[in-house]
């Protein structure tokens, strides 16, 4: 099964928000992007885990990547963002608006740095950068700001059109599915979030 990383966005705010986050202060750190795996529950809270990439991007595809991504920020609200594949092979461009100019325009471009398309590959997309950006940053004030129901980080990833809640699960919380915070978020937004469960350690009331 394929995975994606995502590219800086330099830009843009930044991706991923942990507590004492709030604006960009500088280029967007590299992100591990999740699995396009998800994991579908009952009540449509998609989980996923953390995908394994193999190998390192050529100095070619590097450039190729740059170039492309710098045009795909400069129309956020026409693309989602640009991501590697998981074996480094190629670079996605999703693009949420294909008959924008601002994508006819791309195709050109991509076609024009890689004649055969063999490393630049054009991917639909449901939301653009700015809607998911823009979800980042409510959900980031809503519920990181105040810890709620065991939000520690909100990010988002372009190459599974999604905004990433990381959520804090100590052995004696409910699961996921049954995390109040993550039902209302999960109700409320639907296929834009996904959400990732990190373990906490067992604390015990001191005797």
């Amino acid at each position: 099964m394929e995975v994606f990383r995502p590219l800086v966005l330099a830009f843009l705010s930044c991706a991923l928000c942990v507590t004492g986050c709030t604006g960009p202060d500088g280029p967007a750190p590299r992100l591990t992007a999740p699995t396009n795996d998800t994991t579908q529950t009952s009540q449509n809270i998609r989980i996923y885990s953390d995908p394994v990439f193999k190998g390192a991007p050529t100095g070619e595809l590097n450039v190729l990547a740059d170039r492309v991504n710098e045009y795909a920020m400069a129309h956020p609200k026409v693309f989602s963002g640009t991501y590697f594949a998981s074996d480094y092979s190629k670079v996605y461009v999703g693009v949420a608006k294909p008959d924008d100019p601002a994508a006819l325009a791309y195709e050109e471009l991509a076609t024009k740095l890689d004649p055969g398309r063999q490393r630049i590959v054009t991917a639909d997309a449901r939301w653009s950068w700015y809607e998911l950006d823009a979800l980042k940053d409510l959900l980031a004030k809503k519920y990181l700001m105040q810890g709620k129901g065991g939000i520690q980080s909100v990010g988002l990833n372009t190459a599974i059109d999604s905004v990433v809640v990381g959520v804090l699960r100590r052995p004696f919380d409910p699961a996921l599915t049954d995390n109040r915070t993550v039902i209302e978020i999960a109700r409320r937004y639907g296929d834009m979030v996904v959400f990732r469960e990190s373990l906490g350690p067992v604390t015990l009331d001191a005797k």
